[in-house]
């Protein structure tokens, strides 16, 4: 099995380039100035006044997050092959805890005088030092957490792949490639991202069936949306991920490649090849059927369809 190859591929620069621009476009398309709109510097477009502040709002809320998905590993033409892509807001980082400070040493006590009730001094001494010595501090408790999207797509098949991301109450998530795959979208392209505690995963799926072998290039964008008052998506921050690997060709795909590009004649002769090859098989299936309809045979029985002797 060839391993696989990740690598920048620059001769697809032109095609990370291009779907990157198209996965940066607004939704419901740019609108320009009319009457009542203002310029909206969240989606950089004209809109009512009052989707604007709304827009404003949701993307307040806005925060780092991480995607990760399973990049196939390898991937052979003609086999789908699902994608599977997980986004999450990042939890907030601990706050380091700081170093107790150091405890100074007890000024030494003069010998107290005896007394009738001596057995009780050292008691009240080590009971002052023990005031002196300060109380560790309570182990650090950890957030009930969701798994993180790295651990959430490291159960299907691939390569893990992961890289951060802007992420918001509505993120949308697209997979695209050159023509030499077909790609399946199995969830909607916008999903709802929780922002808060415990920060669980949304996921992304694409069927991909790749029909041509080869090194390829596939890009992965996260797009951040805003929600106006009619339900409409407006695109506002994207981040694309783009990936290289190797598209294997089969011992079958590679009979295929060489008949289809063989001359004529000579897939005229592997037709008729085929085709004698065909009619001798059905013959001799025939002529089995014939000596059997008469008795003549090998004497050796068929194997039963299923076993006997055996309880009901």
């Amino acid at each position: 099995m060839a391993p696989m190859r990740w690598s920048g591929f620059g001769g697809f620069a032109l095609l990370t380039a291009a779907l990157s621009l198209s996965a940066c476009t607004n939704a419901p398309g740019s609108r320009g100035p009319t009457e009542g709109t203002e310029y909206c510097d969240v989606i950089q477009d004209y809109v009512l006044p009052d989707d604007c502040t709304e827009f404003a709002k949701q993307a307040a809320r806005q925060t780092d997050g991480t995607a990760a998905f399973n990049a196939p590993n390898p991937l052979e033409r003609g086999e789908s092959f699902t994608v599977w892509l997980a986004v999450a807001a990042d939890p907030p980082k601990p706050h380091p805890t700081p170093a107790p400070s150091p405890t100074p040493a007890p000024s030494p006590k003069p010998s107290p005088a005896p007394s009738e009730d001596a057995s009780a001094a050292p008691v009240a001494e080590a009971t002052d030092n023990a005031a002196l010595v300060t109380p560790a501090p309570p182990p650090a408790t950890t957030a009930d957490l969701a798994p993180a999207p790295e651990r959430v797509v490291a159960q299907m098949p691939g390569h893990v792949q992961h890289f951060s991301v802007t992420v918001g109450e509505f993120v949308a998530a697209d997979l695209q490639g050159d023509d030499s795959f077909e790609i399946k979208p199995l969830r909607d392209r916008t999903q709802r991202v929780h922002l808060g505690k415990p920060y669980p995963s949304t996921v992304w799926g694409w069927q991909v069936t790749p029909k041509r072998g080869g090194d390829h290039m596939m890009t992965i964008t996260t797009v951040v949306q805003v929600k106006d008052r009619q339900g409409q998506f407006w695109d506002v921050v994207s981040t694309p991920h783009s990936y290289g690997f190797h598209v294997k060709v089969g011992v079958v795909g590679w009979i295929q490649d060489t008949l289809e590009s063989a001359p004529f004649w000579l897939k005229l002769v592997t037709g008729v090849v085929v085709a004698l090859s065909a009619l001798i098989v059905a013959v001799t299936d025939l002529r089995k059927k014939v000596l059997a309809l008469f008795g003549i045979g090998s004497g050796k029985s068929e194997p039963p369809d299923q076993p006997s002797g055996g309880k009901p």
